[in-house]
Parts: structure tokens; C-alpha cells; sequence
């Protein structure tokens, strides 16, 4: 639990170091015998398996961070605790998706949302970007729009800017994909506005590039 609290704190400014810790950890809980590994010890333990795999699958081992997802599954369903086995299939369901395998990432973003319990709009509303984002890469873009619409409101509900200030960005790249400049440039102007008024520096480049580019296009510059 310590190596793991370690990599914890040390993640958003050195992964590296943070993996270090986690795979510390995972060596000392494998060390425990089987017969005394109880829901307490996938309790701790499942995390520090997530942890891991988010690590290892922003470093580029899709293999190894799959087979860290499962673990992570396994060790959830063995904690006693289904309520967190959702976050796990979503992850998988990002994972996929980064890599190019739409149905995979449809499949696990599926069991996703069966598995979140039905208060976690924030997880849900996780769900239904990515579900939009597949649809997006598919040329699907009525279904992508719906999916995104729908993952504003559960923000909206879940009173997260953040979560709707993403959808804003989602919606507002499928707008400029079909070059409708206008709704996509009200769309960005409306994310950046939420994003600089909470502090919200994750999307903020995003925002500024399509503003830059529809100006660019609109002969503004």
C-alpha cells in the first residue's frame, strides 16, 4: 500500500517514477500468500493494478496494459466490490478506441455502461463521449452527435463543466469534420469559455486551434 500511495503522488509529474512504485508494489502483494489474500487485499490490490496499466498504456504496451485491465477486473470481482469493475471496462473501451479497434472499444464501453452504478453520471457520461468518438472515427455522425448531446446532459446533471465543456469540443469537431464553421466555432467558443472560468487548462489547446483554424478558413486573419 505504501509503494502504491507513492506512485500515486508522484504520477502527473513523473510517470516514470510512478510505475517504478506501482511495479514495487505489485512485487510485495504478490509475496502474500493466496490464502490470505481476502476482500481487503483486492481492495488495495485492484487499484494499484489500474494505476499500472493507465501507466503502462500512456507509455505505449496496449499488450501488457490489457492484461493489467483483466487483472484488474479479476481483482475487483474477487474485493466484493462490483461497483468500480465499470471504471475497468471503460478504461479498456479508451484503450481500444486510441488503438483503432472500433468494435472492441464498443463492446467494452457497452459493458461499461451496464456496469457503472446508475448515480455515476460522470462515469456514464465517459461512456457516451467514447461511444461518440467510435462513431466519429466511423463517419457515423448523427449517431457520434446524439452520443455526445447525451453526454453533455449527464454532465450537465452530474454539475461537471469539465464534462460538458468536452462534449462542447466533441460536438464542436464533428460540426468542423462537415465544414459547418459556424455551429463548430460557437461550439469551441462556448468549451473554451466554461474551460478558462473553472481553470480547466485539459482542452484548452484544442479550443484555441479550431478557433484559429475557422478564422484561418474564414479568411479572418
Amino acid at each position: 500500500q505504501y509503494h502504491a500511495a507513492l506512485g500515486e503522488s508522484v504520477y502527473l509529474y513523473d510517470p516514470d517514477s510512478a510505475l517504478y512504485f506501482f511495479e514495487q508494489g505489485d512485487s510485495i502483494a504478490q509475496c502474500i500468500p493466496a490464502d490470505r489474500r481476502d476482500a481487503n487485499y483486492y481492495l488495495w490490490y485492484a487499484p494499484l493494478l489500474n494505476n499500472t496499466a493507465f501507466v503502462v498504456q500512456k507509455q505505449g504496451d496496449i499488450v501488457r496494459a490489457v492484461h493489467l485491465y483483466e487483472q484488474c477486473i479479476e481483482a475487483q470481482q474477487a474485493s466484493g466490490d462490483s461497483s468500480t469493475i465499470g471504471s475497468s471496462y471503460l478504461n479498456l473501451g479508451n484503450l481500444y478506441s486510441e488503438a483503432g479497434e472500433a468494435d472492441l472499444a464498443l463492446e467494452y464501453y457497452g459493458s461499461a455502461k451496464r456496469a457503472l452504478p446508475s448515480d455515476d453520471l460522470i462515469g456514464l457520461a465517459h461512456c457516451q463521449n467514447g461511444i461518440g468518438r467510435v462513431f466519429f472515427s466511423q463517419h457515423k455522425y448523427e449517431q457520434a452527435l446524439n452520443c455526445y448531446y447525451s453526454a453533455m446532459s449527464l454532465s450537465d446533471k452530474a454539475s461537471m463543466p469539465a464534462g460538458r465543456a468536452r462534449s462542447l469540443i466533441n460536438i464542436g469537431q464533428l460540426y468542423f469534420e462537415q465544414k459547418q464553421l459556424t455551429p463548430a466555432l460557437d461550439c469551441f467558443r462556448q468549451a473554451l469559455e466554461i474551460l478558462l472560468a473553472n481553470n480547466g487548462k485539459q482542452g484548452q489547446a484544442d479550443c484555441y486551434y479550431y478557433i484559429g483554424e475557422i478564422a484561418l478558413r474564414n479568411n479572418q486573419i
